[in-house]
């Protein structure tokens, strides 16, 4: 059932992608997504967009459990992220990206 209700869950995220883009564009949030994550009883619906160009807000929404994440990313050089997250824990990570 969970696997039904996820597959319900992106096709009703794939109708509503115009209308949460433009009001994303008119709040002024650039490269705005709408997606899932995670599985089963971990699901959540998460809405990111890019504030500037060096700070990305996500904000996740449990869907089968009361579990909610606001993520800061703040890109300090092109391939060092730090990243503030809270939600059931809260943390502040360093991040480096590197692409092979």
């Amino acid at each position: 059932s969970n696997l039904l209700a996820n597959a319900a869950l992106s096709l009703g995220l794939a109708g509503s992608a115009s209308l949460t883009g433009d009001l994303a564009n008119r709040l002024g949030i650039d490269d705005f997504q709408l997606d899932t994550e995670g599985s089963g009883a971990n699901t959540s619906v998460v809405a990111s967009g890019r504030l500037t160009e060096r700070l990305t807000l996500r904000y996740g929404v449990g869907v089968f459990e009361p579990a909610n994440t606001v993520a800061l990313r703040y890109r300090l050089t092109r391939r060092i992220f730090l990243e503030a997250a809270s939600g059931l824990a809260s943390s502040l990570d360093l991040f480096y990206r590197r692409n092979f």
